[in-house]
């Protein structure tokens, strides 16, 4: 027909229209692919898509800042468990071994411990357990030695203290030539019943006999040996050799030095069990000066 066009210039409904160069549009392009989408190791993949690594230079810049935040080679790097207390033993074995914990129990050297011999022994394992080095189970035993040494040193000081107290309080209660003499008894019976026991050793003795003083208390022992002595017979002093001058001693300073001698635990230990020693002799020539029998 004359005047109509060959084609249709309107597109047909539902026909989308041809773009020059024969290219369909599309909604939208697609993303471009990631710059580690080439690697092989999938978890390398997915850590750089979690750290959101946009380039290799953000890697590299990564992996150096990492670096000087550790600051140590890898061998040198400790690795804690999350939650010690629930920890499983391997993990705490191996933690324990890095932080310097010897391999058994029985090879800490640990130093003697005074006052407590037995504790190496028994308190090795306990240190082993605990995950203790070497360094810190030797700290833990030093630090336990002063302690004991600390104790024991109060302790002695606290008796020594209470001998004296009642080293008095027996002054009071027996005056005067009367402490001596009660002495004197507490002696004789320790020769003759004491010493045999132990074969005439002295040390032994004195063992004995500051055993029985820890036990009972200076002025119960006292009290007791003298008591049996009373009992072996009545008499005047048993004294060693002829008593020396007094060098100028009055009756006061010689009860004096009595009775500073007859507070000291040691000396009077010595004279108890030896008849016949250098603290019987002078026990015998600071009383009879005391009581005015002996020249001065």
């Amino acid at each position: 027909m004359a005047g109509t066009p060959a084609a249709a210039t309107e597109p047909v409904q539902g026909q989308g229209v041809q773009p020059a160069g024969g290219a369909t549009a599309t909604a939208s392009s697609a993303a471009p692919a990631p710059w580690y989408g080439e690697l092989k190791d999938a978890d390398l993949k997915g850590w750089a898509d979690l750290k959101a690594l946009k380039s290799p230079e953000d890697a590299i810049k990564y992996a150096r800042d990492t670096e000087k935040f550790v600051g140590v080679p890898k061998d040198e790097l400790l690795r804690l468990p999350k939650d010690l207390s629930a920890a499983k033993p391997e993990e705490l074995d191996a933690l324990y071994t890095r932080l310097g914990r010897p391999a058994a129990p029985t090879d800490y050297k640990l130093p003697v411990v005074e006052g407590g011999e037995e504790f190496a022994g028994a308190m090795a394992p306990v240190l082993h357990a605990a995950g203790l080095s070497q360094a810190q189970a030797t700290k833990i035993a030093e630090g336990y030695t002063a302690f004991m040494n600390k104790a024991v040193e109060a302790q002695n000081a606290a008796q020594a203290q209470q001998e004296q107290v009642e080293v008095a309080q027996l002054h009071r209660e027996w005056p005067g030539e009367t402490f001596n003499q009660r002495q004197e008894m507490a002696r004789r019976a320790v020769s003759q019943f004491v010493m045999p026991t132990v074969g005439g050793d002295r040390a032994k003795a004195e063992e004995v006999l500051g055993k029985i003083e820890d036990a009972v208390g200076t002025a119960t022992f006292l009290k007791l040996f003298s008591g049996i002595g009373e009992k072996v017979g009545e008499g005047s002093f048993v004294g060693g050799d002829k008593p020396s001058q007094g060098f100028g001693m009055t009756p006061a300073q010689a009860d004096a030095a009595l009775k500073e001698k007859t507070g000291d635990r040691e000396w009077r230990t010595r004279y108890l069990n030896n008849p016949k020693g250098p603290e019987a002799q002078e026990f015998d020539r600071l009383s009879r000066i005391a009581t005015g029998s002996a020249p001065r």
